[in-house]
């Protein structure tokens, strides 16, 4: 029976809870006519990278904290400053005066801003991200005043109101490239080798399939990855008892892992050993090294059989 993927024997994935004291801090500013917006990115924030990381006023502050101050604390305190922009984030005016509320210097979101943008000034380290949503501009240098005018000089990404999850994995990636981890870390990943493997043609993978023929592409969705697939050679080995399978792990890391330094995503349940082959420098897709891996494979599958160490014979199924 077959296996495909990649992954060192036994490979563990480890999750990690981090606390939530040492985690860095993500602030989150934004005008009321955003709330619908903000609120569900907030939400989504809080449940990735913990309630106790991310401040988003209404979610954040309980009754008895005194507004300014608890929002000057939490402000001090963040890593990451994401600056909610919508359509009318910068001509919304005062009722009481008719000027535009960002020119105003009693405007809390002007205060947010120049705040966070002098802590950047003494500590380079920290990251601003203004996010635009429903269709939202950059507002252009002319359009601010001095204090504000380097607002356009920073990276932006744009979100969709669709609330589709995809639009929030860049702002996911983003973030965790800031060294902003979620709470939950994924499985630790195989580093990346050089030089880059060169990823299978669509003529190399038939011919493959051709020649082996249990072997199948699979395609699945990365988990969290809403629209991004893993697409990998797939096979698997069945045997007549759980210690067979082991074994036969054994001689798989001895004589094709350690051998091609090349880590396959696999699963053993019970009398079934899967493989799912391809290489992550490329977005997990299959390469020549899975090609090479795949057929390594198959000899130490052949030569397994052929030792007798597996009874019966061969018992590999057919991929449906």
């Amino acid at each position: 029976m077959r296996l495909a993927s990649c992954g060192a024997i036994p490979t563990l994935k480890i999750l990690f809870m981090v606390e939530s004291s040492r985690m860095k801090k993500i602030f989150i500013s934004y005008r009321r006519n955003d709330f619908f917006d903000t609120n569900r990115l907030a939400t989504v924030l809080k449940s990735e990278f913990g309630a106790g990381n991310v401040f988003f006023d209404t979610l954040t502050l309980r009754p008895g904290n005194e507004w300014p101050a608890a929002i000057q604390s939490f402000l001090m305190q963040a890593h990451l400053f994401l600056l909610i922009i919508g359509p009318r984030w910068l001509h919304e005016q005062d009722k009481l005066t008719g000027r535009r509320r960002i020119d105003l210097p009693s405007d809390w979101v002007r205060t947010e801003f120049l705040t966070f943008l002098e802590r950047k000034k003494a500590n380079p380290e920290l990251v601003l991200i203004p996010v635009m949503v429903n269709g939202a501009k950059m507002p252009e240098k002319h359009h601010l005043d001095e204090a504000l005018s380097s607002l356009p000089d920073y990276h932006y990404i744009a979100l969709d109101n669709s609330g589709r999850t995809s639009d929030f994995i860049h702002l996911r990636t983003e973030i965790i490239k800031q060294g902003i981890n979620p709470i939950n870390l994924p499985p630790i990943e195989t580093p990346r080798g050089f030089p880059v493997p060169e990823q299978l043609s669509p003529e190399e993978e038939n011919e493959f399939l051709r020649l082996y023929p249990n072997w199948t592409i699979s395609e699945t969705e990365k988990p969290g990855m809403s629209g991004d697939f893993f697409r990998e050679l797939y096979c698997f080995y069945e045997f007549p008892n759980y210690g067979e399978a082991w074994r036969f792990l054994e001689q798989v890391n001895e004589k094709v892992i350690r051998v091609l330094n090349h880590h396959p995503r696999w699963q053993n349940t019970f009398l079934r050993v899967e493989f799912w082959l391809s290489t992550f420098n490329i977005g997990h897709k299959p390469t020549k090294r899975d090609l090479q891996f795949a057929q390594k494979l198959e000899e130490v599958w052949a030569a397994f059989q052929s030792s007798g160490t597996a009874e019966g014979g061969d018992v590999r199924a057919e991929v449906d």
